[in-house]
């Protein structure tokens, strides 16, 4: 059973798909109302860009969407939790953590390599502020990325391509919604329309990876990676959470070769090195299937 075909199941009426999405974003809505209140509760001498505190808040949405959407497919859609998330027996962690290494392994070359030509990138080492970073960053960052990926990529890619009949144009369309999604961030407003062609892009590459891959493991490995490096890593003053990091990129923003590269070579040569490494079966043939 192909990745895109879900669980099979043959009762799936478009009316259980919507409630799934009602019921979802009632959860996200639901969890911001707390983190909103939360927020309220935080002195007014703390530091809304370098907290690790309002970086735990602004994830509580995405913990309250998870439970919501999963709670959804195994209560209203009557399916396996695991069918919006793999097609393999159990959850392949050696997929998920090879992604996560390799990715974050490239992200890191780029830091020394922006370090190197000069960019304005301050170290700061302190175990006071990056213990509970790190705490949050490998237990609640996971969970935002987690939801992003099933949602998106397991179950509106799934109930796409039921509805379509073709998963290739199911991937295009989560793409689009994926960088729409993002339209609100604030590199939007820094960059223009060229991040939304950024996230798009991005949100292709992930989605033919859920779909040649049959499963979400490399697509989520690659995209907490991405989201634990900004982070923990190396963070700026304009991204949409900003962090106490062990790096800080104070260089004005620009989407230079650092941004085009990750699109235009690194995307497709991680599509092709794991088309070769798993052996992939007529990935174009599934593309345009």
């Amino acid at each position: 059973m192909s990745f895109a075909k879900g669980s099979g199941e043959k009762d799936a009426s478009w009316e259980k798909y919507l409630l799934t999405v009602i019921a979802t974003f009632g959860s996200f809505f639901l969890g911001m109302i707390v983190a909103a209140n939360f927020m309220q509760e935080i002195p007014k001498g703390v530091s809304a860009g370098w907290s690790t505190t309002i970086f735990s808040i602004q994830l509580i949405p995405y913990l309250f969407g998870l439970v919501g959407l999963l709670a959804s497919v195994k209560f209203i859609m009557n399916r396996p939790i695991l069918s919006v998330i793999t097609s393999r027996k159990k959850f392949d962690w050696k997929r998920f953590f090879f992604a996560f290494g390799l990715w974050l392994t490239f992200q890191i070359v780029f830091l020394i390599s922006a370090k190197s030509s000069g960019a304005i990138i301050t170290f700061d080492l302190s175990l006071r502020n990056l213990l509970p970073l790190l705490l949050v960053s490998i237990t609640l960052l996971p969970i935002q990325t987690a939801f992003e990926d099933i949602f998106y990529r397991g179950f509106l890619f799934q109930g796409f391509s039921r509805a379509i009949g073709k998963a290739g144009v199911s991937v295009v369309a989560i793409a689009v919604l994926f960088g729409l999604m993002h339209s609100g961030n604030p590199e939007m407003d820094i960059f223009g329309n060229v991040a939304l062609i950024f996230y798009i892009v991005s949100g292709l590459f992930l989605g033919l990876l859920a779909h040649l891959d049959d499963g979400l493991e490399l697509g989520m490995g690659y995209h907490f990676a991405n989201n634990f490096f900004g982070a923990f890593i190396l963070t700026n003053t304009w991204q949409v959470f900003q962090t106490k990091a062990i790096f800080t990129d104070y260089s004005d923003p620009v989407f230079g070769w650092e941004m085009w590269i990750p699109l235009i070579v690194l995307q497709p040569a991680m599509l092709y090195a794991f088309y070769r490494i798993y052996r992939w079966k007529n990935p174009v043939k599934r593309i345009l299937e």
